[in-house]
């Protein structure tokens, strides 16, 4: 292609395409800052969005341990006193069928002056008078039968002649 244009035109064309290439250059420029921000703001704002989202549900889970750990210091309490309960409850007597199964022990011809039983110290005496020594025996085999009673010897035992029958004493100790 011959171009036959005076220098000067060729000069004023040659600024004129050059400003038109500069001003597009800038106009893409000013379209890729535009998006870059909006992109920008976009990412910003969904990231704050999800930062509150995120903050109140820790603030949800917060309230939730809190309750759950009011929870397990409850459960913790009940855990404690069931555990007291389990200490008394293995430690407890039947002392309503203990006496009863004194009572069946006690053979026709013996009369019980006392009974004491020291759940502290786990002793247990008795006092009474029976006929023959025969009957103080048999009170002593049947009461070392029993399960809660160990140990068993006699304190004393003395024949009273005036009225014809032995007073003793027993003694044992009380196994839980």
């Amino acid at each position: 292609m011959i171009n036959l244009l005076p220098p000067k035109i060729k000069k004023e064309q040659k600024i004129k395409k050059l400003s038109v290439q500069i001003s597009g250059a800038m106009l893409t420029l000013l379209i890729m800052v535009v998006m870059t921000y909006s992109a920008v703001y976009f990412v910003n704002f969904f990231l704050d969005a999800q930062l509150t989202k995120n903050k109140q549900q820790l603030d949800e889970t917060k309230v939730e341990i809190s309750k759950l750990k009011s929870i397990e210091d409850d459960v913790n309490t009940i855990n404690q006193k069931l555990g007291k309960l389990e200490t008394l409850d293995k430690d407890r007597v039947e002392w309503s069928a203990f006496f009863k199964e004194i009572n069946s022990s006690i053979p026709e011809k013996v009369l019980v002056n006392s009974i004491q039983v020291d759940k502290t110290k786990k002793t247990f005496s008795i006092s009474a008078a029976a006929e023959t020594r025969a009957d103080i025996v048999k009170l002593q085999a049947k009461l070392e039968e029993m399960e809660l009673l160990k140990s068993l010897s006699f304190q004393s035992s003395v024949f009273d002649e005036k009225n014809g029958f032995f007073t003793f004493s027993m003694y044992g100790s009380i196994e839980k």
